[in-house]
């Protein structure tokens, strides 16, 4: 390479492509299952005002999905520290690189939704917010690189960031009315300012970081940590390795998942109490909220499967390997204290949720969820089982090693699933696509149970679980499935949607105990 910019340039391209790509399609395949399925309810109307609202969520879902595959891509700053590289250079061809790619990938998604959806969407607008939006979150995470203040700041600016992006459609603290069809002069300079000082700031934030020395601390942390410690040790010595396991698997990795959920409650009871205080709409933030915590476990699964010795590597460390212990019972801790955090996330939310019911209640105001009452019983299950599922499956993709293998697994799953909704879109009638998509759902029901099955029989013949272990897990997916039923049919009567998907879920509850050990053993025994 003849100068460092292409390198950089080249090093993001060539090495980073496949996680480009599976940000590419992870950020349009939200868009193209919502659309699809609009569309097959009738033709799409882009003038009604829950299409502009669509506009402004996806457009920031877009953002933060293909944005943070961008900057995984170019990998941590911190690898060049020690290379003859100024921190002006290093910055800049972090943030420019990533800038571009981000503003390109809006602009050609938006018109290709356009045409096919004929959604007639804003292109210019976003585009540019986008590109000033990723060194602001850049600089954000170089200035307070591994510390606590990063979630703070973070929140922070991206609530900054949503907030301005909202107002380019209508009144700030309301539902979005119009598009941002016309670009000003002054939004193009105040976005144009963005990243200026952004640049000055990640700079500044990683001349610090390359100096070695750290934000200074409050001591809220640790003392947080104090008053929160559940193992109530103290000085105390350890009764059992595996004790020692469980506390060491806990300590760097368990609360990330319940913490992410707090600082969501915060920040969206704050801004509840700030600007909206309609009861309703914070119902309806609660239940959405209870939803968004599987989309949060998947994150949390993949820390809590990590066994590398860094962050981003998940090969399996040559001093946990080598540690005596078995492969079942390190993969027995790793699941134990997944399953803490998980619980410890739902109550979180749970609680908060309970406090604002009752308070409601106390208060004589009468609360009206927008779906069906007796929908509710389900819901709240499904909130628990939800993160559970999601956040194990995470950690058993995590404990096996392999991150490529499973990138390039969801690369080519979701590339087949985005060309044959396309193609049956303009191949198919209605009741075809409808046909094609319960017969989908179906056999993707079958094969979950058929991969659950063969996880269970493989783990047993290796010795990696019991043969009560296994007795008990399918005795708790026979009965959840015989309740999941006996709702549906007894309860809801609903007989239109797809039940071996439903069935085929429920295994996945059951399904770590014999993924988790498995896994393990890939990654440990290489």
């Amino acid at each position: 390479m003849q100068t460092i910019p292409r390198a950089l340039i080249w090093e993001l391209l060539v090495h980073g492509r496949g996680t480009l790509m599976l940000g590419l399609l992870g950020a349009n395949i939200l868009p193209v299952l919502l659309f699809t399925a609009l569309a097959q309810q009738g033709p799409l109307d882009p003038t009604d005002s829950s299409y502009v609202t669509l506009c402004v969520m996806l457009t920031q879902v877009h953002l933060f999905v293909f944005g943070v595959t961008v900057v995984s891509a170019q990998g941590q700053v911190s690898r060049l520290y020690a290379t003859p590289i100024p921190n002006s250079t290093m910055v800049l061809w972090h943030v420019l690189p990533a800038m571009l790619l981000v503003a390109v990938e809006s602009v050609l998604s938006t018109i290709v939704f356009n045409a096919v959806f004929h959604l007639n969407w804003p292109i210019w607008g976003p585009a540019l917010f986008v590109a000033a939006a990723v060194p602001a979150m850049q600089a954000t995470l170089w200035q307070t690189d591994k510390s606590a203040w990063l979630p703070l700041t973070l929140g922070i600016v991206a609530s900054f960031l949503g907030i301005c992006f909202k107002s380019r459609f209508g009144p700030t603290f309301s539902l979005a009315q119009h598009y941002w069809r016309q670009v000003t002069p002054g939004e193009v300079a105040a976005m144009a300012v963005v990243p200026i000082v952004s640049y000055y700031a990640a700079v500044i934030g990683v001349a610090r970081s390359r100096r070695g020395d750290t934000l200074p601390s409050l001591g809220i942390i640790a003392w947080i940590c104090r008053i929160c410690d559940l193992s109530g040790r103290g000085d105390q010595p350890f009764r059992s390795p595996a004790e020692a396991q469980a506390w060491f698997e806990w300590q760097p990795k368990g609360w990330a998942l319940p913490v992410t959920v707090m600082l969501g409650l915060i920040v969206g009871v704050g801004l509840w109490t700030t600007f909206n205080r309609n009861p309703q709409e914070l119902l309806q933030g609660f239940l959405v909220g209870g939803g968004m915590i599987s989309l949060v476990a998947l994150v949390g699964g993949l820390i809590m499967g990590n066994t590398g010795s860094n962050d981003t590597s998940y090969e399996i460390s040559q001093f946990l390997a080598s540690r005596p212990m078995t492969t079942p019972a390190l993969s027995r801790i790793i699941l134990e204290m997944t399953a803490r955090s998980v619980l410890l996330a739902w109550s979180i939310w749970a609680v908060g949720f309970l406090a604002f019911y009752l308070i409601a209640l106390a208060s004589g105001v009468t609360l009206q969820p927008k779906f069906p009452a007796q929908m509710l019983w389900l819901y709240f299950p499904a909130t628990l089982l939800g993160p559970w599922i999601v956040c194990t499956a995470g950690t058993s993709m995590g404990l096996t090693g392999r991150r490529w293998f499973f990138i390039e697994i969801i690369c080519c799953g979701l590339f087949l699933y985005i060309s044959s909704s396309l193609a049956a879109q303009y191949l198919l009638s209605r009741e075809e696509r409808i046909l094609l998509g319960r017969a989908c759902a179906e056999v993707i029901g079958v094969l979950l149970i058929l991969g659950t099955a063969w996880a269970m029989i493989v783990a047993r013949q290796r010795a990696m679980i019991s043969g009560a272990t296994i007795y008990a897990a399918s005795g708790l997916w026979v009965a959840a499935t015989a309740l999941m039923v006996f709702f549906r049919f007894g309860v809801l009567r609903n007989e239109q949607h797809p039940i071996l998907i439903m069935i085929g879920l429920l295994a996945l509850v059951v399904a770590p105990v014999a993924t988790a050990p498995l896994a393990l053993a890939w990654n440990r025994n290489r």
